[in-house]
């Protein structure tokens, strides 16, 4: 009989430890017809272990979001048709501050709103920003070179698959 593989154990957590001391995440994301991107993200985020997760939606689909699962927070932000208007950057500029990370993108669609409160976060200092599904759409249609790029002050990672790379690559060298 083969032997099992030793596989490494996730470290013991204090047990002092609170929500806080886990990490804190924020997802921005979803969109009236794709508010379940959102709230797989924060389940998601719950099940890898993060201690607070928030989840900042349109109001219109910010109810089915917090029913998906109990352990997350909403925020309803400003929207036009279903989708973040350009509002929603400056309300969800005051829920930044208080977060380890920022995820953007599952679901939002690509309304020029959407695009305001992406270009908002990219500006932000100090803020750490993972760039993911129709976020990554929208950041094409940014501009690369000239662009987002070289004006962005936030720690960004990029999370593409093949056709999301190469449309980002293509904006950058347009």
């Amino acid at each position: 009989m083969e032997e099992i593989m030793d596989i490494p154990k996730l470290p013991k957590r204090p047990v002092d430890g609170h929500k806080g001391t886990f990490g804190k995440v924020l997802i921005v994301g979803g969109s009236v017809g794709f508010s379940g991107a959102a709230a797989l993200a924060g389940k998601a985020a719950l099940r890898s272990g993060s201690g607070l997760v928030r989840v900042a939606v349109p109001q219109s689909v910010q109810s089915v979001v917090a029913a998906f699962d109990p352990c997350y927070t909403t925020v309803g932000l400003s929207e036009d048709n279903g989708q973040f208007s350009s509002k929603a950057a400056m309300e969800l500029v005051k829920h930044l501050q208080d977060n380890d990370i920022v995820a953007f993108g599952p679901g939002v669609g690509m309304g020029s709103g959407v695009k305001d409160v992406l270009l908002s976060l990219l500006s932000v200092e100090g803020a750490k920003l993972i760039v993911d599904a129709d976020g990554l759409n929208v950041l094409s249609q940014c501009g690369g070179v000239g662009g987002w790029l070289e004006k962005k002050t936030a720690a960004v990672v990029l999370t593409p698959h093949p056709g999301e790379m190469a449309r980002l690559w293509r904006s950058v060298f347009r």
